[in-house]
């Protein structure tokens, strides 16, 4: 994935949505910090800290329509531990 499609996900108003709903959803079954801080903060909370992350994930060089619910919740599983970390 290229910066420039990184960059274009970061911003894109109906990619952070999803996002923000995958991770809020996801923050459900956890008990952690990170899980708190998400239902705390709320969808766009859950998509700015998750995107860097996200985005960087091998498939989504893609445009936004082609993006899956299976992928954001595959991408956001993944990366929970290193979000988490920070």
């Amino acid at each position: 994935m290229s910066y420039q499609d990184q960059a274009n996900l970061s911003v894109d108003p109906q990619f952070l949505g999803r996002l923000g709903a995958a991770v809020t959803t996801e923050a459900r079954g956890h008990d952690d910090e990170l899980s708190t801080a998400v239902l705390t903060g709320g969808a766009i909370y859950a998509a700015n800290r998750f995107v860097p992350y996200v985005t960087s994930e091998p498939g989504f060089d893609v445009p936004e329509p082609s993006i899956t619910d299976g992928m954001l919740l595959s991408a956001v599983q993944s990366v929970w531990p290193l979000v988490a970390g920070v």
